[in-house]
């Protein structure tokens, strides 16, 4: 019966500290995960501000000598046109991350900064870049990723026309390569970041996966959709097939800047954070029940072996007596010890009765 009772009681102890564990360690995952996301979101947020505020002062600067030059050849008409584009080109600021800087007329003359000739039968008028300077006099126009003609790099081109309206007289251009650009966005942003940049139309201008020029490449069409609609929210979508934690920010211009960290990094603190807290349940189920255990022992086990003992006693001998039954106040079997003590009385009273002897 004893051991029948201290498996019972101690299955029961473990199983009721196991699972209020697990109810403790559920809370804790989720506070954890709910943190570490909410972390997340403001590192994320953080970055994109400063990384806008690059993009930003990069797109301003680009704007201002792509205007300077347009102007200045507005201005002086076809002299010294290879002089003042050379002289822009070494005057950029952009110059080190720059591919080229080059003007092409409406009679597909090709002028770059450092020389050379373009391939042959090739033809500005025809390209992407120079239509949509053309169809957007004044502005400052970029395309979307591609394959240049001459270096076979992936590049961007940013555009802008010299002239207005039927009076364009050619467009002035830069060329960026995506390496070189990643190059200059990690130099300036001060470490390694992950962001993709779009124009006002959704086409990309800049992602971290320079052979990846297609504009349906990775999802990113999706992820701009995405990025418009987060309202400044961390939101998540896959970038390169990968699930990642976004965020977004519009810039003056109508471009979106989206920095991004998959969604393995931002939750690898939680993986440990886990570990610890099934180490420390599991360490502290054990000294759980080891110390309930050895409470109910001494409340419950020990009494119950006393009263074990003594029934058993005043089993075999007859004139056994449940008077040296101890149960401290307070104890919950005390009431069950003076129950036996009255058996004992009401018994001896009994045979007492049924002795030949007795007398009333």
């Amino acid at each position: 019966m004893k051991n029948s009772i201290n498996r019972t009681i101690t299955f029961t102890v473990a199983a009721t500290t196991i699972f209020a564990m697990l109810i403790v360690i559920t809370i804790n995952i989720i506070t954890t995960y709910r943190l570490t996301v909410d972390l997340s979101s403001i590192t994320l947020s953080n970055q994109n501000e400063d990384i806008s505020k690059v993009v930003e002062t990069w797109y301003d600067s680009i704007y201002a000598d792509l205007q300077n030059l347009a102007n200045d050849i507005a201005l002086y008409g076809a002299a010294d046109i290879r002089l003042r584009v050379n002289r822009a080109f070494y005057n950029s600021s952009q110059s080190i991350y720059m591919l080229n800087m080059y003007y092409a007329s409406s009679d597909d003359d090709y002028i770059y900064a450092e020389g050379g000739k373009p391939p042959e039968g090739f033809r500005p008028t025809q390209r992407t870049w120079y239509q949509l300077a053309s169809e957007n006099p004044g502005e400052l126009v970029v395309t979307a990723p591609y394959i240049d003609a001459q270096t076979q790099n992936v590049c961007i081109t940013f555009a802008r026309s010299v002239g207005y309206g039927k009076s364009i007289r050619g467009v002035v251009g830069m060329d960026f390569v995506m390496e070189s650009l990643n190059k200059y966005i990690t130099h300036v942003s001060k470490g390694s970041v992950n962001i993709i940049v779009y124009n006002s139309n959704g086409s990309l201008v800049f992602r971290p996966s320079a052979d990846k020029y297609s504009d349906t490449a990775g999802g990113y069409r999706e992820l701009w959709e995405a990025a418009r609609l987060s309202s400044g929210k961390m939101f998540e979508a896959p970038v390169d097939g990968v699930n990642s934690f976004c965020s977004a920010r519009k810039l003056g211009n109508g471009w979106y800047v989206v920095n991004f960290d998959s969604r393995l990094n931002v939750l690898a603190p939680l993986k440990s954070a886990i570990l610890s807290f099934i180490t420390i349940a599991i360490i502290g189920v054990l000294i759980a029940v080891a110390v309930i255990y050895l409470v109910i022992r001494s409340v419950i086990f020990e009494p119950l072996k006393k009263l074990n003992d003594a029934a058993q006693e005043f089993d075999l001998e007859e004139n056994a007596s449940f008077a040296h039954i101890d149960i401290k106040p307070g104890n919950e079997l005390k009431p069950l010890a003076a129950a036996l003590k009255q058996m004992e009385r009401r018994t001896l009273a009994a045979r007492k009765r049924a002795s030949p002897d007795y007398m009333p």
